[in-house]
């Protein structure tokens, strides 16, 4: 299920590839309003394969993409708490999302900041845990 905030990420990912127009979001998203109230609960991205302003695989594409965006909003939230915890410092953080943002781009997924800090050697798994608590806290909040 999409939050307001996914899809407005959605989209501004789909115009900024310039696969979108503002206008065929705007149709897309007056469309999922609709089906929502109805009930039905379907992806920006879907909608848009169905009025053929995307292929299926862009709109896989675009999906990927945002969830690496959503992704990295959390990571720089967790590298924040490591910081400020004393864990690791910003340059350690800045390498990491480096090498994140490096391996997403080669087309090897998205691999979470606290696994790339452990593998660098930068936090032990009990501190990668202690920062994934603080968060989860944090969010619930």
């Amino acid at each position: 299920m999409e939050n307001r905030q996914a899809i407005s990420l959605f989209g501004k990912v789909a115009m900024q590839m310039d696969l979108l127009t503002r206008e065929q979001i705007n149709l897309c998203l007056k469309i999922q309003a609709e089906r929502n109230e109805q009930g039905e609960r379907k992806p920006l991205g879907r909608i848009a394969v169905e009025k053929a302003f995307l292929s299926e695989e862009q709109a896989d594409r675009l999906a990927i993409v945002q969830a690496f965006l959503e992704a990295r909003t959390d990571d720089r939230r967790f590298g924040e708490i490591a910081v400020a915890n004393g864990f690791v410092t910003r340059e350690q953080v800045a390498d990491a999302l480096a090498l994140q943002k490096k391996e997403f781009k080669a087309g090897k997924g998205i691999r979470r900041i606290g696994q790339v800090l452990m593998d660098l050697r930068y936090v032990t798994q009990q501190q990668r845990d202690a920062v994934l608590r603080a968060q989860r806290r944090l969010n619930e909040n």
